[in-house]
């Protein structure tokens, strides 16, 4: 994963971390007024605990067709056009009229803004191939929340960073029962986090080197078409053959015919073997996949769980 956020976040870290050695306090009992510096790392960790949530608001909003580039509309000829004309910066790229990243941008933006489509499209330049000009133009969707991939990374990158501060802020403090509650959910959401993160950037490999003839994919699609497929045979079969084909379907062998002869089913046997095969690895390969998303069942309950009890715990810092 790269991203320019790692020393950002590790700089935050790393100053509470030597805030609290300098300025914290001794250890006080809990229904003592807060330090300064207890409140400021409460308000950081705050802000990260809000910034990492807003990933799972942009996610959903945007798979739901909720973000706001879903409701922004253009003419398709205007579209057309500003494309059109967009494609014509590439002679002054090539003249060297344009020859900062920052001017061609500039420019495209400035004809996709003329053409009413600015709202929708964003232009992004990219150097070009050997041969070819310095910078190649492209017209990507405006996505004006930013893109859900960015937001990902604040979640990682920060959700990371909200761990340590929580253990900072807390001081290792477990003096009440809403003390040791947010200290157990942070640390809870924290290593399911870690390890979502492990299985962020392992997982695909993981379940590629585990797929074998057929990608999970492929299994699936192929096991519902073989089952299809036996379904329209099984319907017009009597039922004593309808019942021999369920059985090696469900992993019984395959009966031989009287005196040596083909059994009137073998056939089917075959598509019921080959459907059951299938199926099996299609088995296979989501339980891995299952195991590798596990930890959304603790990560998520208790992120939400956090997010109520900070809330609680920030209202009563400021009544109290």
């Amino acid at each position: 994963m790269r991203t320019h956020q790692l020393w950002p976040a590790a700089a935050l870290v790393v100053g509470l971390l030597v805030g609290a050695l300098l300025w914290r306090p001794e250890p006080a009992p809990y229904h003592l007024a807060p330090s300064q510096f207890d409140v400021a790392s409460g308000a950081v960790a705050l802000a990260l605990l809000i910034a990492v949530a807003g990933y799972a608001g942009r996610k959903y909003a945007h798979r739901g067709g909720y973000s706001p580039e879903f409701a922004m509309r253009a003419e398709f000829e205007a579209i057309e056009r500003a494309e059109r004309r967009v494609r014509e910066l590439r002679a002054p790229i090539a003249a060297g009229t344009l020859a900062r990243r920052v001017d061609v941008e500039r420019a495209a933006n400035t004809i996709l803004r003329e053409e009413g489509v600015g709202r929708i499209r964003r232009a992004a330049a990219e150097p070009g191939a050997p041969g070819e000009p310095p910078f190649v133009v492209r017209v990507l969707p405006a996505e004006p929340l930013g893109r859900v991939r960015r937001w990902m990374h604040v979640h990682l990158v920060w959700g990371t960073a909200f761990g340590l501060v929580v253990l900072v802020h807390s001081g290792g403090s477990l003096d009440s029962p809403i003390a040791v509650s947010l200290t157990s959910l942070a640390l809870a959401v924290w290593l399911s986090g870690l390890f979502g993160l492990y299985a962020w950037m392992r997982g695909p490999r993981l379940l590629t080197e585990a797929e074998r003839d057929l990608s999970i994919e492929e299994a699936h699609a192929l096991h519902e078409s073989l089952e299809r497929k036996l379904a329209r045979e099984l319907a017009s079969l009597e039922p004593h053959l309808r019942g021999a084909v369920e059985a090696v379907r469900s992993g019984a062998a395959a009966p031989s015919g009287s005196d040596g002869s083909p059994h009137p089913a073998e056939d089917l046997f075959a598509l019921a073997g080959q459907a059951r095969r299938v199926g099996e690895e299609r088995a296979r390969l989501a339980r891995i996949r299952t195991w590798m998303m596990a930890w959304k069942l603790a990560h998520v309950p208790a992120a939400i769980a956090l997010g109520v009890l900070t809330g609680l715990h920030v209202a009563l810092i400021w009544t109290y």
